[in-house]
């Protein structure tokens, strides 16, 4: 662990951007708010508080202390009483180890390689499997920042709208609830993904034409990249980075097709 300059001693904890680093733990572990769904009677966005509860009440009151990141106020406050609840004030919100990592399970590529006649097929692959990433593009289109005047993803035709709507996606109140696509769990996305990097079909023109025109063989082909991705969310590329997060101006590879003739004299 890093030294804190100011005790000269190992840090408990490191926090580096949505990561929390510790003993134990990996190095890419989201460490963010817990996002707990929507009250369905307002339609606010819920997140988990956790409190020392100093009156022994078992309920947060006056006097009992917010905790903002768990994993230091345990350590400096081993014999807290610690309680957990909801609260839709996501400054009040504990920032915390997730269990999820961003790490995936196994990452890798196959080909194929195929031929009939006088055709050929080749194809690559890559995919992953395991892990999650933040989807903070997903995250702004879920916003209710800018009412009226940004884009928003189709999943907003769920949000809350009457009392008694049972939703995860909270309600657009024109900035009314502040931070509500502030960073949690909401936008932790599963980062399995298979693409189909590149394809290529040719045709081998038969050997009776190519005498008859003075070649020695002819070759048509299409090649294409980057064509298809399937993920857990349309539009959700986990490849675009190492730790698959999306962000602004980040943008997925240009799908390309080439037709060819190959040709030898």
């Amino acid at each position: 662990m890093p030294i804190d300059p100011a005790t000269g001693l190992q840090q408990n904890l490191d926090i580096s951007g949505r990561f929390g680093r510790a003993k134990g733990r990996s190095l890419y572990e989201f460490y963010i708010p817990v996002y707990k769904g929507v009250d369905s009677d307002t339609g606010a966005a819920q997140w988990e508080r956790i409190f020392n509860d100093l009156d022994n009440s078992g309920d947060f009151s006056t006097g009992d202390e917010i905790v903002r990141s768990l994993t230091q106020y345990e350590y400096d406050n081993p014999d807290a009483t610690l309680v957990r609840d909801m609260t839709d004030v996501y400054a009040d919100a504990a920032d915390q180890f997730t269990g999820y990592e961003a790490i995936p399970d196994l990452r890798g590529a196959f080909r194929i390689n195929a031929t009939y006649g006088d055709f050929s097929l080749t194809a690559q692959f890559n995919y992953q499997v395991g892990g999650y990433a933040y989807d903070f593009s997903y995250a702004q289109l879920m916003d209710n920042d800018f009412l009226g005047v940004n884009n928003f993803h189709t999943d907003i035709r769920n949000r809350w709208k009457n009392p008694g709507d049972i939703t995860d996606i909270p309600r657009q109140d024109g900035r009314l609830q502040l931070d509500q696509a502030g960073s949690s769990t909401r936008f932790l996305t599963k980062a399995d993904y298979l693409a189909l990097n590149n394809v290529r079909i040719g045709y081998n023109i038969p050997k009776s034409t190519t005498d008859f025109i003075g070649i020695e063989t002819a070759n048509i082909y299409v090649t294409g990249d980057n064509l298809w991705l399937g993920s857990k969310r349309k539009g959700f590329n986990p490849a675009t980075a190492v730790i698959g997060t999306s962000d602004w101006y980040r943008y997925n590879p240009l799908s390309t097709l080439v037709f060819g003739l190959k040709l030898t004299l």
